[in-house]
């Protein structure tokens, strides 16, 4: 039994700025409605806490999320996130190039990041400025999404939250010199590559090799931060 929680860290999901228009809150509920379906319909994972896999949250201490669960945050930036407040040494020495990945907000390849392994509670997150930049060029800061945008925007937040709770919870339980971006089957488990002109490339969603990966190992036991 495992849930995947969703956690919004930021005032918008939309837009970067800290003080949302209506508009925009309208289209945050909006997308977060269709993250939710997407992620549902791929869920293969046995059903969690009330015959659920995939849920948003406000507070994570009340709802208490149990090692079988994940969590993945949704932040601006790997600076304002979570991973770099709970990195151990040992971890950022293991996980130096992609921390250059993820400090480097030029680079869309990666639009999250994971931290797992050993003792430490595993930390997932998604960054939405990464995501505005890949998918709208230099119409991030613009407020109004065109019919792409609207349509492929939550599509690959919804991929890019699949593909860091693969890394937190299934690459752990993988032989050590396993790649989940070479071998975990194609789909969500690949890097995030887009065209020049910011559309997504590949199949929009997991791939039957995905969903076998996921309902095997989701369920495995990996403490979560918390925050």
């Amino acid at each position: 039994m495992a849930v995947l929680w969703l956690k919004q860290m930021t005032p918008s999901l939309s837009s970067m700025t800290t003080n949302p228009t209506p508009e925009q809150r309208r289209l945050d509920g909006q997308f977060r409605d269709q993250i939710l379906a997407l992620l549902q319909g791929w869920a293969t994972w046995p059903l969690g806490r009330d015959r659920y896999r995939v849920s948003w949250v406000n507070n994570l201490v009340q709802q208490a999320p149990t090692a079988h669960d994940c969590v993945v945050y949704f932040v601006h930036n790997y600076t304002r996130g979570v991973i770099q407040a709970t990195l151990t040494t040992s971890q950022a020495t293991v996980m130096q190039n992609q921390l250059a990945i993820a400090r480097n907000p030029s680079n869309f390849r990666e639009v999250g990041l994971t931290a797992a392994g050993g003792s430490q509670a595993h930390a997932s997150e998604v960054y939405l400025g990464k995501c505005l930049s890949a998918l709208r060029q230099l119409r991030r800061d613009n407020p109004v999404f065109t019919p792409r945008e609207l349509r492929e925007y939550p599509l690959l937040l919804a991929m890019a939250a699949l593909h860091e709770a693969m890394h937190n919870k299934v690459e752990p339980e993988m032989p050590p010199n396993w790649s989940q971006h070479n071998q975990g089957g194609g789909g969500v488990a690949g890097s995030m590559i887009f065209a020049p002109g910011g559309q997504l490339l590949g199949p929009p969603g997991p791939t039957q090799a995905n969903q076998t990966f996921l309902q095997q190992h989701f369920a495995s036991r990996h403490p979560q931060y918390i925050a």
